[in-house]
């Protein structure tokens, strides 16, 4: 099987590309990503061909709650509910006792203590459960 260099494919590329998981650790073995463009949107699978995430960046249009979208500010968000930084993740989730489930932002990677004017790069919407 030939391998090729998937950051210099997913440059060149205007539609979606496919990346099989091939790891030592069972928790990501037989993972398949697909990228669309040049990572405007990836979807992860599990091996059992189980989508469990949907990441989105800069190309993406659409919006959370009508409001927020790639630029606006991650603190901005705490209006309608607090958000967490997992530093281990590098992203911002909603509160343990937030009524939101299934979603974080992606940021500056640093908390928004840190970082209070850090801007949306990306959403993720999740269900973590299905990873393996």
């Amino acid at each position: 099987m030939k391998s090729i260099n998937i950051n210099e494919a997913l440059s060149k590329s205007d539609g979606w590309i496919c990346q099989k998981i091939c790891s030592d650790s069972q928790k990501l073995d037989g993972h398949k990503v697909f990228y669309y463009k040049d990572r405007v949107v990836l979807l992860h699978f599990n091996s059992d061909d189980i989508l469990f995430v949907i990441f989105v960046f800069e190309g993406y249009q659409g919006k959370f709650f009508d409001k927020f979208e790639i630029g606006s500010k991650v603190s901005d968000i705490n209006e309608y509910f607090e958000l967490e930084y997992d530093s281990g993740d590098e992203m911002h989730y909603p509160s343990e006792s937030s009524y939101v489930k299934g979603i974080a932002f992606y940021g500056a990677e640093e908390s928004l203590e840190d970082n209070p004017e850090q801007k949306i790069m990306g959403f993720c919407v999740h269900n973590w459960s299905l990873q393996v």
